[in-house]
Order: C-alpha cells, then structure tokens, then sequence
C-alpha cells in the first residue's frame, strides 16, 4: 500500500536513505546523521528505506534509535521509486537523499544547508564526495548535463583521455571547467540536499530512470525551471560506491546503462534528435564491439595459442548476441534495481 502525502513540515530536515543488504555501512551512515542534525542544531528525522533486504537488520537499527523510521518494500522497487515513497510522508522543509554507503563528515550538513539557505533560487546543494582515502571522487562531480557528444565519448571511453584538454573538455565531454564547480550544472544522487519547495515543483525523481541518470534527469528539470545549485567543496562525504552495482552481471549492467542514456535522451530531445542519438549511440556501441574484438583478435595471434575454428565461432556468436541486446536498448523496459 503507497504511503499518505504528509501535508504537514514540522521539521528543519528528512534525510532518506535507501538501503539493500548493506548492514554495516548503513550503520554507520544512520550514526553519522544523528551526529550531523545534533551537530548543526536541526530538528529533523531519518527515513530508511529497506528495499528488501534479506536479513531484515534496517529494522534491528530502528529499534535502537528512535530518530529512525522504516519504510519496508517487498520487493525491489529501485532508487527513484523507493527515494520518492520517502519523501512522500516526510516531514522536513528540506530533504537529503543520501546512499547507505556514504558516511557525513563533521560539519558537512550545517554547511549544505547554510549554502541552500543562503538564496531562495538556490535548489540543492551537494558536498565533495571522497573515497575512503579522502581524495576526491571525480567521477561522481564535475559533470556538466549529458549532450550527445559527450555521451558517445564517455561510452567508447575516450572522455577520460579528453577531459584535461580545456577545448576537447569543452566539446566532446561532459566534464565541468574546474573554475565552474562551485556552481554545476548537476549534483549526485549519491548524496543530494533539496529544498522541498522545489521537490514537490518537479515531482520529485523521474521513475522510468531506474539505474543512472535519475539525479541527471531531476537536475535538468530544475535547471530548466530556472534554479540553481551548489557544490559546497568544503563539506565531505565519505563515500565508498557501488556496492550494489559491483554484484551485477556485467550485461545486465551495461543494458541498463544503455536504457537509461536513450531514456534520457527521448524525454529531453526532440523526436528528429533523439532519433539521430540513438543511431549515433549505436555506431558508438558498435565501435567499442569492433575495438575490443580486433584488440582480442590480436591479443590471441600473439599469444600463439592455437584456437579452434568452433570455438572461434562461438565467441563470434556471443559478441554479435550481446551486441544487439545493447542495440535494442531502449526498446525494451528491463526490471528496476536499486544502483546503489
């Protein structure tokens, strides 16, 4: 049964976090948030949303603090749909979204919310998100909003190469100009302060995104509505990553990936453009295929092996068969999992 809109905010914060069999991280993120609203003088409450988790401990944590409450799904309904159930009976003027896996530092909430605070156009603010050696994870910030160019360089992994070149950064990758990250054009999901304002204007996460690109896609809505953002590069948030998506199936991971970039694309562009993304996608998708092959091809005439002809053909008919279930993408809806 869905859960009742909450009409009234008697609270300074929510902070929601979604949860799938990671006992010992959520711990420490739950502990981390008591600290932080104590810390920076808050009333707020935690919503953890158990999206299945088999050994049930979410509910062994609410037990002994009593700040927490659970939302418990029988199934799996993914990141968007779990995040935005949440917020739905929350009680904050605010909202963090924020993963089981990334840990507050000391002062980075009283800091994200002086930044959304600090101007009413203001709709999110973001920290600096840090591995747990404390250097910072790019990957996750100093992104700017996916265009095709970028896209096709991120997929055929050449934007890496790229980015460090201000004029190639500019035109063929998402990356931000390092002089713009105070003020980017998206913010992740990983962990994300909403003024709920501006929340409840969007409708929240876009549920079609069931693996990457939710936050994206809520940014872009935002951005075109006229809001802004903040990065507050002085507040840290530990954050290990991808501890959900390091058990995936490769293929699974790659077909969502690419379900998410044509979804994306289809609501954002106009029919002719999306039409022109997804045949240029697919030469980008096919160009990896062709590169990784002759990489193998030549890999194995060096290594003097003798191979079979029958066991050539078999790795042949694997490629082409993986290669168009990544060109069907998006033609197909796949099931929702929970990314994190």
């Amino acid at each position: 049964m869905a859960p009742e809109k909450v009409q009234n905010r008697s609270m300074d914060l929510s902070i929601c976090i979604l949860t799938h069999n990671l006992p010992v991280l959520l711990s420490q993120c739950v502990t981390s948030c008591v600290n932080e609203i104590e810390r920076a003088g808050l009333s707020g409450e935690i919503i953890v949303i158990d999206n299945a988790s088999s050994d049930r401990y979410p509910e062994k944590l609410a037990a002994s603090t009593p700040t927490v409450r659970i939302i418990r799904n029988d199934e799996n309904l993914g990141f968007a749909v779990a995040n935005n159930r949440a917020v739905k009976i929350s009680r904050g003027e605010n909202v963090l979204i924020l993963n089981d896996d990334a840990i507050l530092q000391e002062g980075s909430l009283g800091l994200m919310m002086s930044a959304l605070k600090s101007d009413p156009r203001v709709a999110a603010a973001g920290p600096t998100l840090v591995f747990p050696d404390g250097s910072p994870q790019l990957m996750y910030m100093k992104r700017r909003l996916p265009n095709l160019r970028g896209m096709v360089a991120e997929i055929t992994g050449r934007d890496l190469r790229w980015k460090d070149r201000p004029w190639t950064r500019k035109w063929l990758t998402t990356w931000e100009s390092p002089e713009h990250v105070a003020e980017p054009e998206q913010l992740s999901g990983a962990c994300l302060l909403v003024r709920r304002e501006a929340w409840d204007e969007m409708g929240g996460f876009d549920e079609q995104f069931y693996h990457v690109l939710d936050d994206t896609d809520l940014c872009f809505r935002l951005r075109k509505a006229g809001w802004q953002f903040r990065c507050v590069e002085a507040a840290r948030v530990t954050h290990y990553g991808g501890f959900t998506i390091v058990r995936w199936d490769q293929l699974e991971l790659r077909r969502n990936y690419y379900k998410c970039i044509n979804a994306y694309f289809r609501k954002h562009y106009s029919l002719p453009r999306y039409l022109l993304a997804r045949v240029v996608l697919g030469l980008a998708v096919v160009f990896i295929f062709a590169e990784a092959t002759l990489y193998g091809t030549v890999h194995l005439a060096r290594s003097g092996r003798k191979v079979s002809l029958s066991e050539l053909t078999q790795k042949a008919r694997g490629r082409l068969a993986l290669l168009w279930s990544l060109l069907r993408v998006g033609t197909v809806r796949g099931p929702q999992t929970s990314r994190h």
